[in-house]
């Protein structure tokens, strides 16, 4: 029984960590799209991230 709920926290935790990663994608690519079409709000945001987070 213990063991099942282990399996069930690990897979929760991937499927946790990939919804992540996915999401980190997204924002990586709207970052490219963006520094290509507007350096300056990119340096803006990439400003704004680093120094919130």
């Amino acid at each position: 029984k213990r063991l099942l709920r282990v399996t069930a926290t690990i897979l929760y935790a991937h499927e946790k960590l990939r919804q992540r990663r996915e999401m980190i994608v997204g924002v990586l690519w709207l970052l490219s799209l963006l520094s290509f079409y507007r350096p300056d709000i990119t340096a803006l945001a990439l400003r704004f991230g680093c120094g919130g987070a």
